[in-house]
């Protein structure tokens, strides 16, 4: 399985998940993929975020 994706030059430090969420939605609707490849890709897509629990800790002053 090789993906090849356009990475803007403003993406300074692109991620995995980055990548994912720019490309794959297109990638899928052209490619018929496994169902083992569809749940890991949506697993890194939604890896430390609110879908999956994930919150965000800050100091109140700031």
């Amino acid at each position: 399985l090789i993906v090849v994706v356009y990475i803007s030059h403003t993406m300074v430090d692109p991620t995995i998940q980055s990548i994912l969420l720019i490309g794959y939605a297109a990638y899928e609707k052209v490619r018929q993929l496994p169902d083992y490849v569809r749940e890991a890709a949506h697993c890194l897509m939604v890896c430390r975020t609110a879908v999956l629990g994930g919150h965000t800790q800050a100091c109140p002053d700031g």
